[in-house]
């Protein structure tokens, strides 16, 4: 079975995502002999991250060679991270001229950040994939495309996998001496983004340690993770003012191998997500796989955590309800995030983390017994062997499903070349979208709305930004979808907005037009049909 990616990218910059995507490739080739080869297309300008193990089943692609690939090679499955947009895989699928399931990653984030619709032009034959309960009762009951002619795809729960091999590196006494810790104190170790989107659970846990230490002097709180936007050096002065820096040790941006020490060093791991759009998983399974007794969110119902048996559940709770006790909550939150905040109306309770942290502080027993069954849930549910099995047995249902309905097979082709029927006549050189800033296009280009950027600009969805909101502009963002209406070259678009902007002498627009065209190309609101 032959297999391809499109691997994520952040976009507009030449940064990869982390290695466990690379962990997943290298887990599938070699906990299965099913698949034969795996295909990774890259970006443009962008490479494998350092260090890359060489796999002999592994061959990494430029986005920029999917027409020569295509024809030489047939894909039994396409499978996405969850980073690219459902309009991006099936176009591939449409311009490759072949038939092959599509299964999607959906991460719980997307719900929310994006307004996509996740099931619009895959089938029956395809797959979405979440790695918690929840995300599939979301995904099922919010994001079933009203036109998909029934033939909407599957959802799946497939846990994040870990190896549970790569567990302490070194002992507890080793990995405090490379890190400067003391032997003499509890270590509590946490994971978080610094981030005032993602890190505003962080300030419960701050509000609980500062409870704490006024009755354990000898506990400390480590908080690592990625720092994007120097939000550490807010936090830090923050912990600076509550006279909290002896407590409290901010390691941002820490290395793969400097987290591993972490792990090592720390006695209990805390995970207080606050909304059920954050996916905690792999950081718990991480922790789970050090024999480290764990207190955190999890799903509701059913999830990772049984409650007092490996691990402690923190329950989220629907508060605050005010502007004025969001500040107890989340002090370095700006005005413009906190309705975002509220409409969640999820965090979690400092009462019940402090309930928590007290038992496993005083009771070492109960740290080692909960560290031991931890451990040996993450060894019989989520070592990567039994995750591919689980990838590997759907993929062959999907495979076996379109390959006994040969003539279902023939209509999904037919609906596929209706669907695309918009998008520049079926030619695979239209995939330039995928590169960063296509170098095909001209001033001569012509320039087609698509139907994706067709609802956008009739129900002026809300857009999504990443992370460049101050850069896209949004009324530009339509201006450009609606002279793409009459199939208006490159240059006719930017003449339009330049006179719009003579007009209206609006701020930021005249050095950024090419850029906004570019970024519509991208998102698949337009597309090039042809040169004039």
């Amino acid at each position: 079975m032959k297999i391809a990616s499109l691997y994520p990218s952040m976009r507009g910059k030449e940064v990869l995502y982390p290695t466990f995507y690379w962990d997943f490739v290298r887990a599938i080739l070699h906990h299965s002999e099913e698949i034969t080869d795996y295909h990774v297309f890259l970006p443009l300008d962008c490479y494998p991250p350092i260090g890359f193990p060489e796999i002999s089943k592994v061959f990494v692609h430029n986005v920029m060679e999917l027409q020569e690939f295509f024809q030489e090679n047939s894909v039994d499955i396409w499978h996405d991270f969850g980073y690219t947009d459902v309009s991006y895989l099936t176009h591939i699928r449409k311009l490759s001229h072949q038939n092959f399931p599509i299964t999607m990653v959906i991460h719980p984030w997307r719900l929310v950040s994006e307004s996509i619709e996740f099931c619009d032009g895959l089938t029956e034959y395809d797959a979405l994939i979440c790695s918690k309960p929840e995300t599939c009762k979301i995904v099922g009951s919010t994001h079933q495309h009203p036109h998909a002619l029934d033939l909407v795809p599957d959802i799946f729960t497939i846990p994040q996998g870990i190896d549970t091999s790569k567990i302490r590196i070194t002992d507890k006494s080793d990995a405090r001496y490379l890190l400067n810790l003391s032997e003499k104190v509890i270590i509590i170790l946490c994971l978080a983004d610094f981030s005032v989107y993602k890190g505003g659970d962080l300030f419960p846990l701050i509000h609980t340690f500062h409870i704490l230490t006024e009755k354990y002097e000898k506990i400390r709180l480590i908080i690592s993770g990625p720092d994007n936007y120097t939000y550490a050096k807010q936090l830090q002065k923050l912990i600076d003012d509550s006279l909290l820096s002896r407590h409290i040790l901010l390691r941002p941006n820490a290395t793969e191998s400097a987290q591993s020490l972490l792990f090592s060093a720390s006695d209990i791991f805390i995970s207080p997500s606050d909304t059920i759009h954050s996916d905690n998983q792999i950081q718990i399974l991480r922790a789970m796989s050090n024999s480290l007794p764990i207190i955190a969110t999890d799903d509701d119902e059913k999830g990772i955590i049984e409650h007092a048996k490996n691990g402690l559940k923190i329950q989220r709770i629907c508060k605050p309800s005010s502007y004025e006790s969001l500040n107890d909550y989340f002090p370095l939150v700006s005005d413009e995030v906190k309705p975002l905040i509220l409409s969640q109306g999820i965090v979690v309770d400092p009462q019940q983390m402090i309930e928590y942290l007290t038992l496993l502080i005083e009771d070492s027993d109960l740290r080692q017994t909960l560290g031991e069954a931890a451990y040996h849930y993450v060894a019989t549910n989520h070592q990567w062997s039994i995750i591919v099995e689980k990838y590997v047995r759907l993929w062959c249902t999907l495979r076996d499903k379109m390959g006994s309905k040969v003539q279902d097979t023939i209509e999904l082709e037919n609906q596929m070349e209706n669907r695309f029927s918009q998008l520049s006549g079926g030619n695979i050189n239209d995939l330039f979208f995928f590169s960063n800033m296509s170098r095909d296009i001209k001033d001569n280009t012509l320039l087609k709305l698509t139907t994706s950027g067709e609802t956008l600009l009739e129900t002026e969805h809300l857009i999504s930004y990443d992370a460049m909101k101050d850069i896209i502009y949004r009324p530009v963002v339509f201006e450009i979808l609606n002279l793409a209406r009459s199939a208006t070259t490159m240059s006719e678009i930017v003449n339009s907005l330049l006179q719009l902007t003579e007009r209206d002498d609006t701020d930021n627009l005249v050095p950024n037009i090419t850029y906004h065209i570019m970024w519509c190309i991208k998102q698949g609101f337009i597309v090039r049909n042809g040169k004039v």
